[in-house]
């Protein structure tokens, strides 16, 4: 695999191990005192090596914001990596070369992601925020570190109110690269969320999964159907005539297998499944039997579900199979109880940095270019559930904490489906 060099690389590669562990020295915390939350306040590389001892493989879900590397003396995180600490332990770690500024931001960023690396549960997930100046370098050491075959996605979002015209183009966006520790456990990983720009009307809230189970391509092989007497419909009657097809186009199909959109514009076939026999529906219940004839989505389903007498199938949800008023036919089946998920890996209707400064300067506080709550409440449902652990390393304004308290007190509010009792590591 390719690997990124860089001017201090070798000095640093190891550096985590060598870090030294040192006692947590409990303070008085603003929260009640058996929440499990902790707050620390530290140089972040020595903070994570002291948590190894209790939280390693524990931690389920990772969100950082680290320095974006832009050159901008005035950023909290002072992205030149020219403060005291930092000049000193580049001196007495990396030596005392020339280093520019972005062998000084990996050197920084290296034993730190290490040390993530090493907290992260089996089926953990790790979100990192950043731009254009070290994307490309985030991704190269991620890929080492975490291994490339666990990339999962790079997400986009746009902070709004924040613009940096290079060469004439506006750049409006950033990124959220986003690592499984085991992307075999990926359905572990990410939990079943939907993105916020979704619809409140969209199907996808609906408490059941309904699809055709029709499907006509070249992977979709065509065979004849015999619907029994007792098929259930989803309309209480109905009475569809049957198809006038030409015995031409079945023979076609014999040959070719299966039903491609010549075949249809040829034969003027408008309407699948062909029906060879009427569909009579009364009651919710198909008359007599009738013949369907079409390519198939999961045709060996309907074929199991008709031969166990149209009982619905428990282990699938309630899967189950019912006409519609056009004589189509549907799968249908039970949403599950932890709802369902749909990413979209561009984020959108998150807020953005804009109100994020202004929420904070009514508190008091002044920051930079501060994450908005509605990102991180997003990004942490999408990777933790209820009683799992969440670090951030970057506290940064503190918004993943917020944004974690707020989860909890949701999901408390709402009977507890949500998530609860994070403990946020700062």
């Amino acid at each position: 695999m390719p690997e990124l060099d860089w001017l201090g690389k070798n000095e640093v590669v190891n550096y985590h191990n060598n870090v030294p562990f040192k006692f947590l020295v409990k303070n008085k915390s603003v929260l009640k005192d058996d929440t499990g939350n902790l707050v620390i306040s530290s140089d972040n590389l020595e903070a994570l090596k002291s948590l190894l001892p209790y939280y390693k493989g524990r931690v389920k879900c990772i969100y950082i914001d680290p320095p974006y590397n832009t050159g901008n003396e005035s950023w909290e995180y002072n992205d030149k990596v020219n403060s005291p600490i930092m000049k000193e332990w580049l001196g007495k770690v990396v030596g005392k070369d020339d280093l520019n500024m972005h062998d000084k931001w990996l050197c920084m960023m290296y034993p730190r992601l290490c040390l993530l690396h090493e907290l992260l549960s089996p089926d953990g997930v790790i979100f990192i925020s950043i731009d254009d100046n070290e994307q490309s370098n985030l991704r190269s050491i991620m890929d080492e570190i975490f291994g490339p075959k666990n990339f999962l996605s790079t997400m986009v979002w746009i902070p709004g109110g924040v613009t940096d015209n290079q060469l004439e183009i506006k750049i409006e966006h950033e990124y959220v690269l986003v690592y499984c520790k085991d992307i075999s456990k990926k359905s572990e990983a990410i939990s079943n969320v939907i993105s916020p720009d979704v619809p409140e009307n969209s199907s996808i809230y609906d408490k059941e999964i309904r699809n055709s189970v029709v499907k006509n391509g070249s992977g979709n092989p065509a065979s004849e159907i015999t619907l029994p007497k007792g098929f259930p419909a989803d309309i209480k009657t109905t009475n569809i005539s049957k198809s006038n097809i030409s015995r031409s186009f079945y023979s076609e199909i014999l040959i070719k297998k299966w039903i491609s959109s010549e075949s249809k514009t040829k034969h003027g076939i408008k309407r699948f499944p062909i029906l060879k026999d009427p569909i009579i529906v009364s009651n919710n219940k198909l008359v007599k039997p009738a013949r369907v004839f079409s390519g198939w989505q999961n045709a060996n389903k309907i074929e199991k579900f008709i031969r166990n007498g149209c009982v619905p199938d428990k282990n699938e949800q309630n899967l189950r199979f019912c006409l519609t008023k056009n004589g189509g036919i549907d799968y249908v089946k039970d949403r599950s109880d932890e709802g369902s998920r749909l990413i979209s890996s561009i984020i959108r209707d998150v807020d953005n940095t804009t109100n994020a400064s202004k929420q904070l300067r009514e508190m008091g506080v002044r920051f930079s270019y501060p994450k908005p709550t509605k990102l991180i409440k997003f990004l942490i449902s999408m990777g933790s559930k209820k009683n799992d652990v969440i670090l951030d390393s970057f506290a940064g304004s503190g918004t993943t904490a917020h944004s974690v308290m707020e989860l909890n007190r949701e999901a408390l509010g709402g009977g507890g489906g949500g998530i609860e009792n994070l403990s946020s590591l700062k």
